[in-house]
């Protein structure tokens, strides 16, 4: 049987023996595969490890955790956090694939959500997949194997269903609702599609006061955004659902203390890419000549302003910028081209009916490229390497001592701990903090940042909240005034954690 080529031609290229992959093709392969690649990492942080411990009980008790059982200090408490369906699902990947499943499903969300991105930029092929890319790594800050990762890829998703309505005309708005009772049993990320909603809504407004739109479309998002609302009643939560964000941000210790809620360091590599892709607009934006449109200009301000404000909303902005950048990016090689000749633009291509040779070669650089991206999986999915730098800093030795010798007591951790020492010591030695700020209260903050600090109030405090065991870095602050401190006397030491109890 003959092969038919991409245009259903038949001849010359009848006798390929490999089907036909054009030179487009070829690329947003490639573009998958470096994605997939490039976001294939060691993806377990210290947060990671009490969405595991979490998702482990939800499936042990069959029923959705609604009160805090991993503390001593909030126990029985309410935790209300809206992320137990991904948490479940993080535990089931990572009981039966281990650290290798978490890894791959990071690298498929980051890979899935710029694929969504890139289906909403528009221009020339080239243009889209160097913003979709310049996007990506910019985001690289907010990778890792948490309920998160899962809200990247439905903010990508609201944008491109929400572009599509604005730029194509077609209407898909009513996967929204849908879409947004998932996210809210996912992750409290879910706010981010109703801030995408507003200010298309609010610029698609100011668009049809000044004519350029339709009312009627205006209605419609209005409407959508309603039903996306009446969708979080459709988890454990109910209305209260809706003020969970607020919540959120209204805790001081976020921004002042924890490094993904503050401004970004801009010193640090990982966080530059953020002001590549910045300048990149604003160059795009100045000069081409196409007007910006009202919404795109909504949608980048906000999302630049809120990733000014703290480094994990850096992703937000990477998903808005790369369509805004595409479009004029793509309108300013136009003008080039219009100005200074074709060739300026124009890009060599293999002709519509390759030769043999040219298919050969295309289908050769995909597979190499595939087995690349294969070889980076298999790396990072060693278990003695995942083992090693997921566990980095944290107190494995010292929580084996307490899992084996079982010192009696209530126990102290630093905050960055607290996540691990769930995961491997639940239900012996409840913790004392976590990652779970939403759960804990000012004044216990307040307590806690007074003990991290090692004030001379530290001993009052650890009797205060029954503490008889202390599990702390050994050049901490708290360690120095434990040592000089009564009635209390060193059980274990390594070079990384220090365990004090108390004798009397």
């Amino acid at each position: 049987m003959p092969v038919t080529t991409a245009a259903g031609h038949e001849g010359a290229d009848a006798r390929l023996v490999w089907p036909v992959l054009s030179f487009d093709r070829l690329v947003v392969a490639l573009m998958a595969l470096g994605l997939l690649a490039m976001a294939a990492r060691v993806s377990v942080d210290s947060d990671t490890w009490w969405h595991l411990r979490a998702g482990a009980w939800m499936l042990a008790e069959r029923r959705i955790l609604t009160f805090d059982a991993f503390s001593h200090t909030f126990a029985g408490q309410p935790w209300d956090y809206p992320a137990w369906l991904s948490q479940m699902t993080l535990y089931f990947i990572f009981d039966r694939f281990s650290y290798a499943g978490l890894n791959l499903l990071t690298a498929v969300c980051v890979t899935a959500a710029f694929g969504l991105v890139f289906a909403a930029a528009p221009g020339r092929l080239g243009v889209r997949v160097a913003a979709v890319l310049l996007g990506a790594i910019a985001s690289s800050v907010f990778w890792s194997a948490r309920p998160q990762i899962l809200s990247l890829v439905l903010s990508a998703a609201f944008l491109l269903v929400l572009q599509r309505f604005r730029r194509g005309g077609r209407n898909r708005l009513w996967l929204l609702p849908p879409l947004m009772a998932l996210w809210a049993n996912l992750h409290p990320g879910f706010a981010t599609g109703f801030i995408f909603l507003g200010l298309t809504l609010a610029g698609e407004a100011i668009r049809a006061v000044l004519g350029r739109q339709q009312w009627r479309a205006v209605a419609w998002l209005a409407a959508i955004s309603g039903g996306c609302l009446i969708a979080l009643l459709l988890t454990p939560y109910g209305a209260d659902l809706i003020l969970f964000p607020f919540k959120t941000v209204a805790i001081g210790l976020l921004r002042e203390h924890i490094q993904e809620w503050q401004s970004p360091n801009f010193h640090w590599l990982v966080a530059q890419p953020f002001i590549w892709l910045w300048l990149a607009v604003m160059a795009a934006l100045g000069l081409a000549r196409v007007r910006v449109d009202i919404t795109d200009f909504l949608l980048l301000s906000a999302t630049a302003y809120l990733a000014l404000l703290a480094g994990r909303n850096i992703a937000l902005f990477a998903l808005v910028a790369p369509p805004v950048l595409a479009r004029h990016a793509d309108a300013l090689l136009t003008e080039a081209g219009a100005r200074y000749g074709p060739r300026f633009v124009r890009l060599a291509r293999p002709a519509s009916r390759p030769f043999r040779l040219a298919n050969l070669l295309n289908w050769l650089i995909l597979l190499l490229v595939a087995v690349a991206a294969t070889l980076k999986l298999i790396y990072i999915s060693d278990p003695a390497l995942n083992a090693d730098l997921a566990t980095r800093g944290m107190p494995v030795e010292a929580a084996a001592f307490l899992a084996e010798q079982r010192p009696a007591g209530l126990l102290y951790n630093p905050y960055e701990w607290g996540g691990y020492l769930s995961w491997r010591l639940y239900p012996d030695y409840p913790i004392f903090v976590d990652g779970r700020t939403d759960l804990y209260s000012d004044d216990f903050f307040s307590d806690y940042l007074q003990l991290a600090g090692g004030d001379e109030n530290s001993p009052a405090l650890l009797e205060r909240y029954g503490v008889e065991l202390v599990l702390t870095q050994p050049d901490s602050p708290l360690a120095a005034r434990i040592v000089t401190a009564r009635g209390w006397t060193e059980l274990y030491a390594d070079p990384v954690a220090v365990i004090y109890s108390r004798t009397n």
